[in-house]
């Protein structure tokens, strides 16, 4: 009962982590001037989630009822489930700019802008999700330990989003990437950056 409680509380743990990453991450792009440091944490409790859900171990009962520590509690696809969760949340805010102009500027209509919405927080919500799973299988493939993972995480924080600024529209048959996403943008007001 009680492993059964903490296997819980871990998840609800690992969930939180999650949301919160994502709107330190808004946060820190809607007011960049007070808040913009807030983009640091939020990379890091995707750290610390991912690295949660890695490690986190469940006792499983075995065909003859005996307990055994076995496999890790969260798969490939949990991660993509994180991912996409994180990104929906950073990017459906990220995107009201969107829908805004769709709106009142361009006075298109109220589908069409709905989609366009949508279709771009879809589309960079799984980016997000491949990014975690690409994170998750990098660390269980290559390290075991603390300061490997977390250089791991940096080396693909920087790739992702990398590509993003630099590719992310490739689809339209266009070689370029939509640069608004850089986490360093809500660093600017800050001298050290």
């Amino acid at each position: 009962m009680l492993k059964k409680k903490t296997k819980k509380t871990k998840g609800c743990l690992l969930w939180f982590l999650i949301l919160l990453s994502a709107l330190l991450y808004d946060v820190a792009f809607f007011s960049p001037e007070c808040f913009g440091l807030f983009v640091l944490p939020s990379l890091l409790l995707i750290f610390f989630a991912l690295n949660l859900a890695q490690n986190s171990k469940y006792m499983q009962i075995g065909v003859d009822g005996g307990a055994s520590e076995s496999r890790a509690n969260h798969s490939g696809t949990k991660f993509f489930w994180l991912g996409l969760i994180w990104g929906v949340f950073v990017f459906s805010v990220h995107f009201v700019w969107l829908l805004v102009l769709l709106l009142d500027k361009v006075k298109s209509g109220k589908s069409f802008a709905i989609f366009a919405y949508a279709f771009g927080m879809t589309y960079f919500s799984l980016t997000s999700a491949i990014w975690f799973m690409v994170i998750e299988f990098l660390i269980k493939k290559f390290s075991r330990y603390y300061i490997p993972q977390i250089l791991i995480f940096f080396v693909t924080c920087y790739g992702y989003f990398y590509l993003l600024e630099n590719y992310a529209l490739w689809w339209l048959g266009r070689i370029e990437g939509y640069p608004f996403l850089n986490p360093l943008i809500p660093l600017i007001n800050f001298k050290l950056f």
